[in-house]
């Protein structure tokens, strides 16, 4: 079949618009695999560590709310202090949640913990101190003045002063007050003086 010259222009045309669509079709196939290594793998990467995580937290705090032996809204309550103190910290929500099983093998109930978590993540955090170490310090110190810890909050800013205004590191603070509270105590002395005579015999 014989083109005339018109047919043959188009001809050739067509071609080559049918070959920079086949180059923009690879072009695209190659960016999708790019987006599939260097965006989709790492999103996936991303939600796997999240799901594991968050299966740890859940796994803790079913073993926290065993130990105090919490209600639902009591587990609640919890759970929503949790929440907050590790939204307002530097520390996650495994770190929380390893803090109320922490309060409840100490024998705290669900109550006493919401209230001592945010204070001991703060302190912690605040003063560069192990989480673990200070949960324990704040708890035996507040046992050994005999006090609720409502007043947990109060307590923690004690052992934030007594750091910032001596050599004092809270970790040591915290181990020593925890030992030393009933005995202060029992003396007639206050938190502020026993933390204040910590300092001052450093």
């Amino acid at each position: 079949i014989e083109l005339d010259g018109d047919t043959s222009k188009l001809v050739k045309s067509l071609d080559q618009v049918s070959s920079k669509v086949e180059r923009v079709g690879k072009k695209i196939e190659g960016v999708g695999k790019d987006l599939t290594t260097h965006l989709t793998v790492p999103i996936v990467t991303a939600a796997g560590v999240a799901v594991g995580k968050f299966a740890e937290v859940d796994k803790t705090m079913t073993l926290t709310n065993q130990t105090m032996g919490n209600t639902a809204e009591e587990a609640e309550l919890l759970n929503k202090a949790m929440q907050d103190a590790a939204s307002n910290s530097t520390f996650g929500m495994n770190v929380a949640a390893n803090a109320s099983l922490n309060f409840a093998r100490a024998g705290l109930d669900a109550t006493e913990a919401a209230n001592a978590l945010a204070p001991a993540m703060n302190l912690a955090a605040g003063e560069g101190g192990d989480l673990d170490t200070v949960s324990a310090g704040l708890v035996g110190t507040i046992n050994g003045f005999g006090d609720s810890f409502e007043s947990a909050e109060h307590y923690a800013d004690v052992f934030a002063n007594a750091c910032n205004n001596s050599a004092l590191d809270v970790n040591s603070l915290s181990g020593a007050m925890s030992i030393a509270a009933p005995i202060f105590n029992a003396a007639g002395y206050s938190v502020e003086d026993a933390a204040l005579y910590m300092g001052i015999s450093r």
